[in-house]
């Protein structure tokens, strides 16, 4: 494989949008799809968006010599953590599960919905798109209240499989090798 620099991507800047109609929206199918409707939800930190992936998994081991001799997948987990820097409705409604009332909102221990989530993320004119046809933010870190720094909101997006068992599609424009 040839060492070629221009195939480097670097996440340099991106947005983050969520699904929050009553109807849910068409899950965009490229890169380059214009994203109506869509909510961006603002400043990230600058960690970015740091996605993971988890196997579960379980050795069978053989009584002889306690060798493994296969390794069963026992679950499967794709999460995106981010850390909203901006205070405002549609923020609230991702972290509460609610719009704010009259400027208060109601922290219950209900479950945050499921919905759609795009992260385009930019390297100069080249994008790479993450569609999560169904994530759940499924935590919530601490949110500090300090003089000394901006009040944040650290939140886990779970995915979740579509009808076809996909957690998530990736497109990128352009496209490689183009």
């Amino acid at each position: 494989m040839a060492q070629t620099a221009s195939e480097v991507f670097v996440a340099l800047t991106g947005g983050v949008y969520v699904d929050l109609e009553a109807t849910p929206l068409t899950l965009p199918s490229s890169a380059t799809a214009t994203l109506t409707s869509w909510t961006e939800l603002g400043y990230l930190d600058e960690s970015g968006i740091v996605q993971s992936r988890g196997k579960d998994t379980t050795p069978l081991r053989a009584w002889q010599n306690g060798d493994t001799i296969r390794v069963l997948q026992t679950g499967d987990t794709v999460t995106y953590a981010l850390t909203l820097m901006q205070t405002n409705n549609d923020v609230v409604e991702v972290l509460y599960g609610n719009r704010p009332n009259s400027g208060a909102w109601e922290l219950t221990g209900d479950p945050l919905p499921v919905t759609r989530w795009v992260f385009d993320v930019f390297d100069g004119d080249e994008k790479i798109r993450v569609c999560v046809p169904h994530g759940q933010v499924t935590e919530v870190g601490d949110e500090n209240f300090v003089n000394s720094d901006a009040k944040s909101h650290p939140i886990t997006i779970t995915a979740y499989p579509d009808s076809s068992g996909v957690k998530a599609y990736f497109y990128k424009s352009p496209v490689v090798g183009s």
